[in-house]
């Protein structure tokens, strides 16, 4: 299990508040956290949180936020069929881990949200497409793993768990 955050804003979201997203989702990941921050062609802030339970690739490499040229990836779950998956992929892109995350990230790259439907497992996900600039959210057809969602007028907050909207309300 790991834990997911992001929200687009007009202003950037301050550190603190960042930080204290990271601590509400660490006990669903204590392994290790990232953040990427970016603005859209509208000039608004992205910015996305990740909290690490190492399962598969226990490297640093694996961690998230994950990226591959135009796509940025956040992810919380397991992909069952990971292998099978890279194993298609791989006259395409050269892998430099061993994650499922990674393996994600191409199918996003090349299908988008269709190359879902070869996904066996459980998951929830957000993915922000920079030449579209587009955030997508999905999860798995059984919802397994939760993805929750706000919006108002002046933001968008997704994460894993509900906990992290007073993180981001600012």
């Amino acid at each position: 299990m790991c834990g997911i955050a992001g929200a687009i804003t007009n202003k950037p979201i301050e550190e603190y508040y960042i930080k204290n997203a990271i601590s509400t989702l660490n006990h669903r990941g204590p392994d290790a956290f990232g953040k990427s921050i970016f603005i859209n062609l509208a000039g608004e802030f992205i910015t996305f949180v990740h909290t690490r339970l190492s399962i598969l690739d226990l490297d640093q490499r694996s961690n998230q936020p994950m990226r591959y040229k135009n796509i940025e990836l956040i992810f919380n779950g397991e992909i069952y069929n990971y292998l099978e998956l890279r194993e298609d992929l791989s006259n395409e892109f050269n892998f430099k881990t061993d994650s499922d995350t990674e393996v994600l990230l191409m199918l996003l790259y090349k299908k988008g949200l269709s190359g879902l439907k070869e996904c066996e497992g459980m998951f929830s996900l957000a993915f922000f497409d920079h030449s579209k600039s587009i955030l997508y959210l999905a999860r798995d057809k059984f919802g397994e793993k939760p993805i929750y969602y706000y919006k108002d007028k002046k933001k968008i907050i997704v994460g894993s768990d509900l906990k992290i909207y007073k993180e981001f309300k600012d």
